[in-house]
Parts: structure tokens; sequence; C-alpha cells
């Protein structure tokens, strides 16, 4: 295995000397505490495909790295060389405003991405944090969604095509570039949420949506959760078609109005939060729907207005616990039924009260998966990594007594030493070992972070 120095150089005259970070610069891109020995920019499918042969030949282990949103995820890597930083693949390849698809480079931003697909009418509607620095190829890395989930579904329902660089240097296609063509489908899903354990993501090809002609959230306060999800029940069973629709408790909804203005109706303990969309008409008719159901419900019926403020809104949810500001010190994710959340909602709190934390709850009523946010009292971050690691074991628990799941998205490198992140594996652990052994048998793709210790 080549020197810290030796290695840069052999790096250097792959992707060029400017593209190579500093020794000073290295523990800005450590992972969970892990400096790696070097770190490149590649502008390339080629230079990935070198890296990767440099990788495979000398045993180096490398982590591919985009806008950094989601490094936190996963165990600690095992080992660490090379983090491979993507950002410059940045390009638009193709975009097919006729056809609805567009095919980019993994190092494009969502938000940007976004931007220019609004030219047209349309947008990719993946929700994502720090969505102006989060790619593309880290969104598919991590899986990552949110509350649009549940009238646009999520990575996996809009990836119709894929390109990735395996281990060994070797670029590897799966599925295509229309919607109607489905070769290799089922193998371009493997990649989403692996976290780059089985490939380096280096393209993407996407089926588009429209932009409605007209958007309207409404949010409802309410005293009781009981009461929020009753109102939220009626909804969904009247055939209300929302494009989101979140309940979120007072401590998330205070996170997200300290940063977009809304009023904080402080008296009030969870929020139903709902977009819909449409046509204006349409529209219209909805958000007197929502706003009866809420008022005869019992609830505060408030409506955020305007275009960027509503954006503006969902973005700041998304962004909860990632702001620099206000950070979370542990961001969890569970799977969610609807007989029991309300117990497992009131579990979550009376823990956080329990144990000198606070917790900010966000669930996606419709898809099922609930997401909390865990800061110490008065915020900032526990200095005790023992609280949190023992609050992983009581969520966990209290999800698995109610027929659901519980997983760790992101905390400090000290929870992690203490702690299970992904929890016991079920018997699609085996399958994840075959695809690991097939694209990746010598260990060197970010070993160790995935489930399993994969």
């Amino acid at each position: 295995m080549p020197a810290a120095a030796e290695l840069t150089q052999v790096l250097q005259a792959i992707a060029g000397a400017t593209n190579c970070l500093s020794a000073a610069e290295l523990p800005l891109y450590a992972v969970d505490g892990m400096t790696p020995r070097a770190a490149v920019y590649v502008r390339s499918v080629e230079q990935v495909a070198e890296v990767m042969r440099l990788a495979s030949r000398e045993g180096l282990a490398v982590t591919a790295r985009g806008g950094g949103t989601a490094m936190r995820q996963g165990y600690a890597p095992a080992r660490l060389d090379v983090v491979l930083l993507t950002r410059k693949m940045d390009a638009v390849l193709e975009h097919v405003p006729a056809e609805m698809t567009a095919m980019v480079e993994a190092g494009v931003t969502l938000g940007g991405l976004n931007a220019a697909l609004a030219k047209h009418g349309q947008m990719l509607p993946l929700d994502a944090p720090a969505s102006s620095r989060a790619t593309i190829g880290g969104v598919l890395a991590a899986n990552t969604s949110g509350a649009h989930r549940a009238g646009y579904g999520t990575a996996r329902d809009r990836l119709i095509g894929i390109r990735i660089v395996d281990a060994a240097g070797t670029p590897v296609k799966a599925g295509g570039k229309v919607v109607k063509n489905v070769a290799g489908y089922d193998l371009q899903k493997a990649f989403i949420g692996s976290l780059g354990t089985l490939g380096v993501i280096v393209e993407a090809t996407f089926k588009l949506a429209p932009l409605p002609p007209s958007r309207a959230t409404l949010a409802g306060a309410f005293r009781e959760l009981d009461e929020a999800l009753a109102v939220a029940r009626g909804l969904l069973a009247s055939g209300l078609r929302a494009t989101a629709l979140d309940l979120l408790n007072a401590r998330t909804w205070a996170s997200v109005c300290q940063r977009t203005g809304n009023p904080t109706m402080s008296d009030r303990r969870y929020i139903l939060a709902a977009e819909l969309a449409g046509t204006p008409a349409a529209v219209q008719r909805m958000v007197g729907q929502v706003h009866r159901a809420i008022t005869d419900g019992g609830g505060k019926s408030h409506p955020i207005e305007g275009e960027q403020a509503q954006a503006e809104f969902w973005q700041a949810l998304a962004d909860t616990g990632v702001d620099m500001a206000q950070p979370a010190s542990m961001t969890t994710r569970c799977g969610v039924l609807w007989a029991g959340l309300p117990s497992l909602v009131h579990g979550f709190e009376a823990m956080a009260e329990g144990s000198k934390l606070e917790v900010g709850l966000d669930a996606h009523l419709t898809a099922g998966v609930m997401r909390g946010w865990w800061w110490a009292e008065g915020g900032g971050v526990p200095k005790d990594d023992t609280l949190a690691a023992e609050a992983v074991g009581t969520l966990r628990k209290a999800a698995g007594h109610h027929g659901g799941y519980m997983v760790v998205e992101s905390c400090a490198p000290g929870v992690k030493r203490k702690a299970d992140v992904w929890g016991q594996a079920g018997p699609e652990l085996a399958i994840m070992r075959s695809l690991k052994q097939q694209f990746d048998p010598q260990g060197v793709l970010s070993p160790g972070r995935f489930v399993g210790g994969l």
C-alpha cells in the first residue's frame, strides 16, 4: 500500500494536481472521526474508473462523497484511505421535456437540477436536507426521501436508469433512458440506499413530474394528538389527494418557524401540515375541505401564503436537524403503523423528558414513516454520548413493540461505538452479502458502513 504522499501523487496523475486536497484539508472530509489518507475531486467517469482500479490493485478503502449531507449515516467505516469527491461531475447530460426524462451526472445538486427543470415547467419531486448541497448521487446512495413521497413517490419510483463504477473500475449500466425501458430494473434498485458499498454512482436517469399549475399549504394546530390524527384519518378516508400530509410535534414546528417566520402557535402541541396541488379550482376546493376538517376537529387553521413561502416551509421541514444554527445530535427513522402511532409518539416524548433530550417528530402519514430529531435540552449537542446510545435501545424496543422498525440516520461517532445504528438485519442480509461479493469482493467500497457491517 503506497504512503500518503505517494498516494496523492498517483491521484494527481489521474485527476490533476488542483483536484487533490492538501494534507491540511483532509480532516474536513473525515467520516465519523476517521481522516482519509487522500481525497480527490473527479470530473469524469474515466477518472472514477481509474481511481477504483488503483484502489482494487492496492487494496485501498474508498468512500464516495457528494455534498456531504448524508455522511453521518451508517456504521463508522472499517477502513478509509481515499475520499472520492463527485461534486464536480455536475452536468445535466440530457433533458427531454417531451418525454419528461432527464439524465444527469452524480454531482448535480437536487436544488440546481430543479431550478433548471423549472424553466420547462418540470421537476424531480424528491426531498433532501440542504438541497442546494445534496447531490443526486448522495440522494440515491442514502435513499433520501421526505414529505412529498406521499404524492410523488421516492427515488426508487423515479429512477429509470443508473450508471455506476464498480470496485474493479468497470462502468456498469442498469435500466434505460426512457420510462418504458425496464431492462435491469431490479439491479438498479440495489444501488439505492446502499451507501456506496456496491459501486460509485456516476450518472442517473429519472422520470420527471410536471410543476402543478397551483399549490397551497395549510397547517392545522391541535392541542391533542388524537384530534390531529382523527382529522388526518378523515381526510385520507375522503379520498383527498394531498401531495404531502405530515404530522409535526411542537418542537419540530418551532424549529421550522424559527427559519421561516411562521407563527409558532405555542399553545398547540401537534401540527397537521398538508400540501395540495392541481388546477386552481381543484386546489381551492381541497383547501376548503381541509380547512373545514381542521376547524370541525377542534384545530386552528393556518394557511401559508405565497409560492415562495410554501417552498421555504417544506424545505425547512426537510432541513430540520441539519440546520447549522441548531444541529440535532441524533436523527432516527421509524416504520410506523397507524394503530401504534399514538403510543409511539407519546413514548418518544416521554423518553425525551426523562433523558434530558428534546425530540422533534415528523410523521409522513401516508407513507408510514416517522423521523425524529434529538437535541440536548436547551439546544446543542449532549456532551455524554451515553444518553443518546441508551435512547437508541429504548426507541427500537418501542418501535418493535408496535410492529415497526427504527434505524439511526445520523449520530456522533461515540454513539455508534455504543449502539447499533441499523438494528438486527433480516433474511435479506444474505442477498446483500451476495451482491457485495459480486460487486466488491475485496471490500474496498465504504467497508463496514452498511447493514451487517458490509
